[in-house]
């Protein structure tokens, strides 16, 4: 059974180099990102790998000093886990720090799906 992390510390270095290309590269064709907010229980959903691309550069657009501080990464087989904080500052100056997961399926080394969750916590002084 595959337990190497490299492809989740692979997208998370991506992620934090603001590299969407890099980020969507780690997905297949026909991924599934389930993103933490959104309508309905399942919050947004992004189909394929464009799709994903296209919400994460949006992502580093609009917050252009978000970065994700690692926690844990976990895989066993097909499934695999990352735990993170997430922090970036607002247009108004207010800064916003989240602690969340992301809950993996893969096909060899690439995600197939992608469904993230995240809470509030204390924004950093």
């Amino acid at each position: 059974m595959n337990d190497d992390t490299t492809i989740l510390r692979t997208m998370l270095k991506a992620y934090n180099d603001h590299d969407a290309d890099g980020v969507a590269a780690c997905f297949t064709d026909d991924a599934v990102f389930e993103a933490p907010s959104g309508p309905g229980p399942l919050g947004a959903l992004f189909v394929g790998r464009e799709a994903i691309k296209g919400v994460v550069a949006a992502r580093f657009t609009n917050s252009p000093d978000v970065h994700w501080e690692e926690e844990t990464h976990f895989r066993s087989g097909d499934r695999g886990a990352s735990s993170w904080t997430v922090t970036w500052t607002n247009p108004d100056g207010s800064l916003v720090a989240l602690r969340g997961c992301d809950l993996f399926t893969l096909r060899g080394e690439l995600f197939t799906r992608k469904d993230s969750f995240f809470k509030a916590v204390v924004a950093p002084s």
